[in-house]
């Protein structure tokens, strides 16, 4: 086993962990400014999500390149190689830490969703309101 891959691939997954919790602190700060009816703060999240988007698209790309160079090492390359396979492969404490990681980045993942959710519910409910207003005031 490539120790030196194991730790490129926990060193990314530890920047798309960072990633994740930026995003979802832009989320939720586009939340209070949807509450707020605070326009240019939404487009500002709005643009820091794109890039923030950008930078874990990116690490998404160097992990799967990582895993699919670990995961050859262990004759999985049959093209449908994923991060819970690889963790499932591997021993030891290694493995333990990397499945953790995994664990945090799904529930990253799936509280990023919930709040995105949300915004999207407020956006369309906020545009209920005022189409709403509009019509009363003609």
């Amino acid at each position: 086993m490539n120790e030196e891959l194991i730790n490129d691939l926990a060193h990314v997954i530890n920047e798309e962990v960072r990633t994740f919790h930026s995003l979802l602190d832009v989320l939720r700060s586009e939340q209070r400014a949807i509450v707020e009816d605070d326009i240019e703060e939404i487009e500002r999240c709005v643009e820091a999500q794109r890039e923030v988007a950008s930078v874990a698209h990116e690490l998404e790309s160097k992990r799967v390149r990582v895993v699919e160079r670990i995961a050859g090492q262990f004759d999985m390359d049959d093209g449908n190689v994923s991060l819970g396979r690889l963790v499932q492969a591997l021993e030891g404490p290694r493995a333990e830490e990397l499945a953790q990681m995994r664990e945090k980045l799904l529930k990253l993942n799936e509280k990023i969703r919930a709040v995105s959710a949300n915004n999207a519910f407020l956006i369309r409910q906020s545009l209920r309101y005022t189409e709403g207003q509009s019509e009363n005031s003609e």
